[in-house]
């Protein structure tokens, strides 16, 4: 058994690679004030997919269900920063457990839950619960391989700071995922409330409201997005969502003040973020040339990602390009 171990230990150090530049690649894009920049970025074979879903709630507190919602969310915020990982989180593929015969509200059977992530060409997926223990989260997890099922990791976080934990699993999946060593140790990874707000209070309130506007429950769903905003009025995320709510179905004109305090913000946000950020705001202004621009160089740089390659389809489908749309649905 020692001679077996030494043999793959010795078969991992030979073919693993030996810098950076084996699983990397420089591509050129336009930024949006027309420069040609290069970016560093992983390439394609080496981007680690995968499907994040709701965590289940197992306190028996119903008034801790926001939680189900919010530490995926978190979890999506952080993994943000990285280029390395392709992901997507269960609110944005409902529709497909919805397709299923069930409801966002329900427990999914692990067969559903591998079936969707391979529809969805992520190569894993995360299954999650929640407790709270002497005041303290403890969140266990389990990453499955999409293709087989099999379990790959199992981990269990114990922490009375939901940010801090959420900042460790992150971490802790990326291990699991092998993303390079060297690149973990070089790359810039920010702890999730930098990039989100600091205030559990706020993220509570922002998720709640996001519930409440899936049922169209308008009016709550304002009243929650302000109380974010109140304890925490550089929580961009919310700004964002107040902003699309009063605009879509309140017809408040005022949607256009939480726009001036994003984009004077923005650097706070994570580059993917900033794309999108940007983009919803050049279509709510109508300036459809650097949209173009920020999806262009959003496929570019995150080629695996679906919501980068529908905001193209979108480009091509409003320039009335059948073939270039086509081919953007395809990718």
């Amino acid at each position: 058994p020692i001679n077996i171990f030494a043999s793959i230990l010795i078969m991992i150090i030979a073919f693993y690679p030996k810098d950076l530049g084996a699983v990397t690649e420089t591509v050129t894009c336009e930024d949006d004030l027309g420069n040609i920049v290069d970016k560093v970025v992983p390439k394609s074979v080496f981007r680690k997919k995968i499907a994040i879903f709701y965590f289940e709630n197992e306190t028996g507190d119903s008034t801790l269900n926001w939680l189900r919602y919010a530490l995926p969310w978190l979890c999506d915020s952080d993994l943000e920063q990285d280029f390395y990982i392709s992901h997507i989180t269960q609110d944005y593929f409902d529709y497909k457990i919805e397709n299923a015969g069930y409801t966002r509200y329900d427990e999914l059977p692990l067969s559903l839950k591998k079936k969707i992530s391979t529809t969805l060409n992520k190569n894993y997926f995360l299954e999650s619960s929640f407790n709270i223990i002497d005041d303290t989260y403890r969140v266990q997890t389990k990453l499955y391989d999409s293709k087989n099922g099999n379990i790959i990791s199992e981990n269990n976080y114990f922490e009375s700071n939901v940010f801090i934990l959420v900042d460790k699993l992150v971490k802790q999946l990326k291990i699991d995922l092998e993303i390079p060593l060297q690149y973990l140790q070089t790359t810039t990874d920010l702890p999730v409330q930098s990039i989100t707000t600091t205030k559990e209070k706020a993220l509570s309130s922002y998720i709640k409201a996001d519930q409440r506007w899936e049922e169209d429950d308008y009016d709550e769903a304002f009243k929650l997005y302000n109380y974010a905003l109140e304890i925490d009025n550089y929580f961009l995320q919310a700004h964002r969502s107040l902003s699309m709510l009063k605009m879509n179905a309140l017809q408040d004109a005022s949607w256009k003040e939480h726009w001036d305090i994003i984009l004077k913000s923005i650097d706070k946000l994570t580059d993917r973020t900033k794309f999108n950020y940007k983009m919803i705001y050049y279509s709510l202004t109508g300036d459809e040339v650097l949209y173009k621009k920020l999806a262009l160089r959003q496929v570019t740089l995150y080629p695996s990602d679906i919501e980068a390659h529908n905001n193209l389809a979108g480009v091509y489908y409003s320039e009335n390009n059948p073939k270039r749309f086509d081919n953007s649905m395809r990718e």
